[in-house]
C-alpha cells in the first residue's frame, strides 16, 4: 500500500514515457505533470509550474506542448495568464465547434467580454464581477450604449465563461469555477406573431407571378428554416416517397482577416441533428416544384456554359447562390406590395404551425414537421396557439355536454329569494339573513 514516513498517502507514481517530464496521478483520479519554468527572483530557485488533465494522456500531451512554449520563449506561466488571453486560447482549442457558433462566440469574447475582464489575470477572477458583467450586457450591452442585448446573447456570453473558466479549473490555473453560479435575466418567451390565413393567402397571391415563388409556397407548407430553404438541391426530393430530405443549409460565413470578401456563403449541415430529417411533398407541392424546374431550364439555357450548376432549387438565373438579404429584400417588398405588415421571414414558418394547430392537427406531427429537437420546445413557441385552441375546446363543451334549463348563470340566494318574494322582502322592516 503506497504511503509515506508520516502515514500519509501520496499520489501514485507512473512510469515516465521517453522525453515527458514527471506525470503522476494524484489522489482524486486526475493527473498531474510538472513543468520547471524558469527561476524565482525573489528566491533564485527554480520554479515549478503544473499541469492537469483527466487522463495521462491529455496531460503528456499538453506537457509536451508547454515544453515546445518554453523552449521557444513564447511560455505563459499561470499567474500570469490574463482572462482575455484565456479565452482566446479556450476557443482556439473548441476544435468541435460548428463555424458559426465560433463566429458568435468570437464576436462575444471580442466586443463585449474582454474589453471588460480581458485585462484581468485569470486567477484573480471573481464571481461578483462577472455577475456585474452579465447584469450588465443585460442592462445596457450593446457596443453603442443604446440597450441592452437580447436574453439569447446574454445567454451565450454566461455559456462561453462557464465552459472557459471551467477548463481553467480542470486544467489546474484556478482553484474553483467562479462562473459556475451566475445567474441570467428573467427570460420572457416571445410571442411569435404569425400571418393570418387570410394574410398568407394575400401573400402567395402577389408572389405568384415571382420567380421564387415556389420558395415561399414551400416555407408556407413546409416550415423549413431559411438556410435550408437555400440550400435545397434537386437531388434532395424522393419523387416516389413524396418527400424531400433536409441535408444542408446554405448561410452567411465572415471570413477571416484579409479574405478578399468580408463573408462567403458556405454550405453547413443543419442545425441540430433532429433537423436533418424529411419533409412530405403533396401532390400540389411537386407541381409548384415541377414550374419553377421549367423555368429554372429556361434560364440555364439561356445563360449556357455560364450558368453556375451547383443544383440548387432556388438560386439566381444563372445559377449562383442566393444571398439571405437579397431574399429579405425581396420579400419585404412583396409584404409591402401585399399591403401587409411587416414580419421577419422566419414567421412563414411559425404560420405554418399556428395554421396546423389551430385546424386540430395535433401538437406531435407539427413537431415532426418543424424538426424540434423536443416537444416541449414546440409546445413553449406556441403556447399562445394552444391557449386559443383550449378556449375553443372549452366552448365545445356547451353542444357536447348541453343541460336543459340551465340558460343563465347562477344568482345568488337572497337575489333568488327577491324575486320569487318581492311583497314580502318589500313590506318587511328588516331583510331577513340569507
Amino acid at each position: 500500500m503506497a504511503g509515506t514516513e508520516e502515514g500519509k498517502p501520496r499520489r501514485k507514481k507512473s512510469r515516465r514515457g521517453n522525453g515527458e517530464g514527471s506525470i503522476d496521478k494524484r489522489n482524486d483520479g486526475r493527473w498531474v505533470a510538472e513543468v520547471p519554468a524558469g527561476w524565482s527572483p525573489k528566491t533564485g530557485k527554480p520554479k515549478r509550474e503544473y499541469i492537469y488533465g483527466k487522463t495521462r494522456a491529455e496531460v503528456a500531451e499538453k506537457l509536451a506542448k508547454t515544453l515546445s512554449e518554453i523552449h521557444a520563449g513564447t511560455y505563459v506561466a499561470p499567474d500570469k495568464i490574463t482572462t482575455g488571453g484565456w479565452l482566446d486560447r479556450w476557443l482556439a482549442g473548441k476544435l468541435k465547434l460548428r463555424r458559426s457558433t465560433r463566429e458568435n462566440y468570437d464576436y462575444m469574447i471580442t466586443q463585449h467580454l474582454k474589453p471588460v475582464i480581458g485585462n484581468k489575470l485569470l486567477r484573480k477572477i471573481q464571481r461578483p464581477e462577472l455577475q456585474k458583467l452579465i447584469n450588465d450586457l443585460h442592462e445596457k450591452g450593446h457596443v453603442d450604449g443604446n440597450g441592452g442585448l437580447s436574453p439569447r446573447s446574454v445567454e451565450i456570453a454566461a455559456i462561453i465563461l462557464r465552459s472557459s473558466l471551467k477548463r481553467a479549473w480542470l486544467d489546474g490555473l484556478i482553484g474553483r469555477n467562479p462562473a459556475a453560479g451566475l445567474e441570467l435575466p428573467e427570460k420572457n418567451a416571445e410571442e411569435v406573431v404569425p400571418f393570418t390565413r387570410e394574410e398568407a393567402i394575400a401573400f402567395l397571391n402577389k408572389a405568384k407571378d415571382n420567380r421564387q415563388f415556389a420558395a415561399y409556397y414551400l416555407d408556407l407548407r413546409s416550415g423549413v428554416r431559411r438556410g435550408e430553404l437555400l440550400g435545397f438541391q434537386w437531388k434532395d426530393i424522393d419523387r416516389k416517397a413524396m418527400q424531400i430530405r433536409v441535408q444542408r443549409q446554405l448561410l452567411q460565413i465572415l471570413q477571416p482577416e484579409g479574405s478578399r470578401t468580408k463573408y462567403a456563403l458556405e454550405f453547413a449541415p443543419p442545425k441540430t441533428k433532429k433537423s436533418k430529417g424529411t419533409i412530405p411533398l403533396s401532390h400540389g407541392t411537386l407541381a409548384v416544384l415541377d414550374a419553377h424546374r421549367a423555368a429554372q431550364d429556361k434560364e440555364r439555357a439561356f445563360f449556357g456554359d455560364k450558368y453556375q450548376d451547383e443544383d440548387l432549387i432556388f438560386c439566381t438565373p444563372d445559377g449562383r447562390r442566393l444571398w439571405p438579404r437579397n431574399v429579405n429584400r425581396q420579400y419585404r417588398a412583396l409584404l409591402k406590395a401585399a399591403k401587409i405588415p411587416y414580419r421577419k421571414l422566419h414567421a412563414l414558418r411559425h404560420t405554418c404551425a399556428t395554421l396546423l394547430i389551430e385546424d386540430g392537427e395535433e401538437l406531435k406531427v407539427v413537431q415532426e414537421l418543424l424538426r424540434h429537437t423536443s416537444i416541449s420546445t414546440t409546445a413553449n413557441i406556441y403556447v399562445h396557439v394552444l391557449d386559443r385552441m383550449k378556449k375553443k375546446a372549452d366552448k365545445r363543451f356547451d353542444r357536447i355536454l348541453p343541460i336543459e334549463g340551465v340558460t343563465q348563470p347562477a344568482q345568488p340566494a337572497r337575489l333568488r329569494l327577491l324575486r320569487k318574494f318581492p311583497d314580502i322582502l318589500r313590506n318587511s322592516k328588516r331583510s331577513p339573513k340569507l
